[in-house]
């Protein structure tokens, strides 16, 4: 079909050495889009012509960010400063980082679950915090419904927490060597013995490339992530910009998996997108959070009988109080984990951290004592 246009419901469709293309023109506009292949091009010119007829807003620009500064501009004009505040905050905190470069009519109710599932399992996130920021974003949309930019609000119809948020779950030493034995029946078995033995969070290891490995000075650069669907070339604050020691055990994990994702590229019937991504799915394309959790970790601790309310998160948390209470100084356990500073370490992790047997006052007059001795 190269160089050749198909006739479709609405439109047509060709392709080209660099794809598929859809052209369609609707009310005297004319529009083309890109595609992977022909079906998911006829979607998208049927939602577009769809939406036309409705009578819905479908410019390019209608993006996330570009809607949240209207929003907060109308908002400002009945609303009181503390309340425009609040709505700022959550926007420029929890929905933008996340939301602010996507159309407005691409983002789905699923998104907005993987959203809330993500902030639900991140630190630092109350769930106060998860329900007031979810009912900024159905503002925000229903904004968006106002000014006919969409028909139906992807957040009305989001999960939403009605319980208090989950309390860490990490597992014990003991624990660790249960679920990594299991593991090593898993496609994934690199990827969580990372997890365990680094404390990076899922996005950071997702978003690793060959390049941030050094076997030599067994190190790992953390640089970018892969978060809720979306690459980004920065990790999630600049304290989160680091760089790793790591064991010679995972060392050797590593090696092995490169080994093995070698083998699989030159036998790849369907063709393989090499993205030089240390962790990828079967066409070398970043791995789907989702699938990783429930295909493969929680049926790891199904089958081990472990807590069944750990979550893959929580692996960051194993990592974090297993080193705090073998009495690693909790600055270094922050900085392995990009925290923003100890603060952060031991609010989450105090508890973790064994009680000296005696005061320090009684300590430090003991070796003022052997000092006079001497």
């Amino acid at each position: 079909m190269a160089g050749k246009n198909k006739q479709v419901k609405h439109g047509t469709i060709s392709e080209t050495k660099y794809g598929f293309i859809g052209r369609v023109q609707v009310n005297g506009k004319r529009i083309a889009r890109r595609g992977k292949n022909e079906e998911e091009l006829q979607t998208a010119l049927n939602k577009y012509v769809e939406a036309v007829n409705k009578g819905l807003d479908v410019s390019t620009a209608n993006m996330v960010k570009d809607l949240s500064s209207k929003f907060l501009k109308a908002k400002s004009l009945k609303a009181s400063p503390r309340v425009v505040a609040g709505y700022k905050s959550d926007l420029d905190k929890r929905i933008l980082p996340v939301f602010q470069n996507k159309l407005i009519r691409n983002v789905t109710t699923s998104m907005a679950d993987e959203w809330i599932i993500t902030m639900n399992e991140e630190e630092g996130i109350s769930t106060n915090q998860i329900r007031t920021s979810r009912k900024t974003a159905i503002a925000l949309f229903n904004y968006a419904i106002k000014l006919n930019i969409l028909e139906r609000n992807p957040f009305v119809y989001s999960e939403t927490i009605t319980h208090n948020k989950q309390e860490m779950s990490p597992l014990s030493p003991a624990e660790v060597s249960i679920f990594l034995n299991e593991a090593k029946n898993s496609k994934h078995y690199a990827l969580l013995t990372t997890l365990v033995t680094t404390g990076t969070r899922v996005g950071e290891a997702l978003g690793l490339t060959w390049n941030d490995i050094n076997f030599n000075s067994k190190e790992i650069s953390i640089n970018k992530q892969y978060t809720n669907g979306e690459f980004k070339d920065h990790p999630k604050t600049s304290a989160s910009r680091r760089t790793i020691k790591v064991g010679d055990d995972l060392v050797e994990v590593l090696k092995v998996h490169q080994i093995e994702q070698l083998e699989y590229k030159s036998t790849a019937l369907n063709g393989y997108n090499d993205n030089n991504l240390v962790f990828s799915n079967e066409v070398g394309n970043y791995e789907n959070l989702s699938n990783i959790r429930d295909r493969h970790f929680n049926p790891i601790l199904k089958k081990t009988l472990l807590n069944p309310q750990t979550r893959i998160h929580d692996l960051r948390h194993t990592f974090a109080s297993i080193n705090l209470m073998e009495g690693v100084p909790v600055l270094v356990v922050s900085n392995h984990l990009g925290h923003s500073s100890a603060k952060i370490t031991l609010e989450y992790y105090s508890h973790f951290i064994p009680n000296v047997a005696e005061s320090p006052s009684i300590t430090i007059e003991k070796i003022l004592k052997e000092i006079e001795v001497k």
